[in-house]
């Protein structure tokens, strides 16, 4: 498969420069790594391919002659085709729909001054993406998974999203459910019912959830319904009220909404649930304890 690639893309450098009129002279085939840039007569656009390594490079000078390794100039590696990995990458690596799937090892460390970005895709398998030494470059995945391995942080940091664009936006980590309410929307404070594991909205009715898991709907759902919960992050929802920036929200009175002011209505529940991080956004971030008001 390999060879027909390169016999399609010489072929097409051939018909591209002979409408120009530019001259080739011979193209080599050479077996090991390196051999190709070792070739010091090289004359102006020869062609030289490395078995070994399946790369194509092209004799690239300014005075006619190639008699050293950086004037021969990588056009092609054909590894590259096939797969995306640790092969020393120094530009952007796109993955796309069709997704990745490795079983070794995925070192974002290769990748300089680049991004690895892959949209709408997975990595998957029992693979590892090593970003902890990536070099001033991006891992990037929109609207794709990272799943059946690890991803290693050392000595790093996990940014939430700087500014969330709009209502119904999120980010950070969230858990897949169930709706257990007629209509769930974002943005809506809940809990999970410990008798049938669903999504509820929560109140600060000492009967309803204050001292559950908590969660914001980030997936609105009707009964029966997958939903998805953050359970830590930032989050924006056109349901919130006005934010003061800074202060805290606590449950609410009123089922599924939070609130800057804290309950103290008889048996009723004070707890905080994260901080307005802007006048917009809640750092959902919800304590374990908790205060009842008899």
């Amino acid at each position: 498969m390999k060879k027909k690639i390169l016999s399609l893309f010489i072929g097409t450098l051939l018909i591209t420069t002979s409408i120009f009129a530019t001259t080739w002279y011979t193209w080599r085939y050479r077996d090991h790594a390196t051999d190709c840039t070792a070739i010091t007569d090289g004359k102006l656009h020869d062609l030289c391919y490395e078995d070994d390594t399946d790369t194509l490079y092209k004799c690239d000078t300014d005075d006619g002659i190639c008699d050293t390794a950086g004037e021969w100039k990588l056009i092609i590696n054909l590894d590259d085709i096939d797969t995306v990995s640790d092969r020393g990458a120094t530009t952007d690596q796109t993955l796309t729909a069709a997704g990745f799937t490795t079983t070794g090892t995925v070192t974002a460390n290769t990748i300089t001054d680049g991004t690895l970005s892959i949209t709408g895709g997975d990595i998957s398998g029992a693979g590892t993406l090593t970003a902890a030494t990536l070099t001033d470059g991006t891992v990037i995945i929109t609207n794709g998974t990272l799943s059946g391995g690890s991803l290693f942080l050392e000595e790093n940091s996990f940014k939430l999203d700087d500014t969330l664009s709009g209502d119904a936006k999120w980010s950070g980590i969230t858990v897949a459910g169930v709706s257990g309410v007629t209509t769930l929307a974002v943005g809506d404070l809940c809990y999970l019912n410990a008798d049938d594991s669903r999504w509820e909205l929560v109140d600060a009715n000492l009967s309803d959830g204050y001292d559950k898991q908590l969660g914001i709907c980030v997936l609105a759902g009707a009964d029966g319904a997958a939903t998805e919960m953050l359970i830590y992050g930032k989050v924006r929802a056109s349901t919130f009220p006005s934010f003061t920036v800074g202060s805290p929200l606590y449950i609410s009175e009123t089922a599924g909404d939070c609130t800057h002011t804290a309950p103290t209505t008889t048996d009723s529940a004070t707890r905080v649930i994260g901080i307005a991080i802007t006048a917009e956004d809640l750092l959902f971030n919800p304590s374990n304890d908790y205060l009842t008001n008899t």
